[in-house]
């Protein structure tokens, strides 16, 4: 597994964003190998005294990821220094000094941190977590063949800059409840935000400790297994929880029967898990 926050991946890309960021002349762009996503929202730059900042910058998002504290939802972190740093860096408490220099490693563990837990919402009239316009042009694209009740307003952002010059005009362009309800969606899947279920590879890492299940006996002919990894609400990659396969490797369902398809599979895995979790229950009350 390469290590968290690791930047040796390499691009050509500077890391700017029209009409939004140009680094500076002597500060370098660090791209963030452990990023979980298709895309990078939080991007790292390195400046000449060798310290780092964060565009879009962080600030409070700390409290919002839920590195402010040691634990969340009853989950420990798994790296407890990660408080320490937040805290450092004014993720919780604003700081600007701080959170404009950052030790780049650091930079890059937190991005990695945002990612897992990134969903695109609606707050109000805009959109949250801000992301940049090239992002949602991008989900524009993607909307064009739909016909789209965003048009409108993906035309305007489109219009904001001028691309033979590259300058662009500073205004706000707030978009419609239309255009939201189509725009919020096509970001998640550019950027590839997984739902809690959804398969992950391990890769993606945890922030959180993943929870340990109490399992009774598998189906005849299955075993539990480690191997199969799911998001769970926090965002983070964890083992599926009392998940059995038979020999073959195939998930079994409560019965022991084997799935075949990944659908018929995730309902298979939330039936079984459901039937565990009753038959605990029920063994817990006779013992009271």
């Amino acid at each position: 597994m390469r290590s968290l926050g690791s930047s040796n991946c390499t691009t050509t890309s500077d890391g700017s964003r029209p009409g939004y960021h140009s680094p500076g002349a002597n500060d370098i762009y660090l791209p963030n190998c452990d990023n979980p996503l298709k895309r990078e929202l939080w991007r790292v730059f390195q400046k000449q005294d060798g310290t780092a900042y964060m565009i879009p910058r962080p600030d409070g998002l700390g409290n919002k990821y839920q590195i402010c504290s040691y634990t969340s939802m009853g989950a420990p972190l798994n790296d407890g220094s990660i408080v320490e740093k937040a805290q450092k860096y004014g993720l919780c408490e604003l700081n600007v000094s701080s959170i404009n220099s950052m030790v780049p490693n650091d930079a890059l563990e937190i991005s990695t941190i945002f990612h897992r837990q990134l969903r695109f919402v609606q707050n109000g009239q805009f959109i949250d977590p801000f992301v940049p316009d090239d992002d949602i042009l991008a989900a524009c694209e993607i909307l064009k063949s739909q016909g789209s009740g965003a048009a409108t307003y993906c035309d305007e952002l489109k219009n904001k800059c001028n691309p033979e010059t590259g300058a662009c005009i500073e205004i706000m362009i707030t978009p419609t409840q239309a255009a939201l309800d189509e725009v919020i969606p096509a970001l998640n899947k550019i950027y590839g935000v997984k739902d809690p279920g959804d398969p992950c590879n391990e890769v993606q890492g945890a922030t959180f400790g993943c929870p340990i299940a109490g399992c009774i006996e598998p189906p005849k002919g299955c075993t539990y297994s480690t191997a199969a990894y799911a998001v769970n609400s926090l965002g983070d990659c964890c083992p599926k929880m009392c998940f059995a396969v038979d020999t073959d490797g195939r998930e079994c369902s409560a019965n022991g029967v084997s799935t075949s398809s990944t659908s018929e599979g995730a309902s298979a895995s939330f039936s079984w898990i459901l039937f565990v979790t009753l038959i605990l229950t029920f063994n817990s009350l006779l013992k009271r």
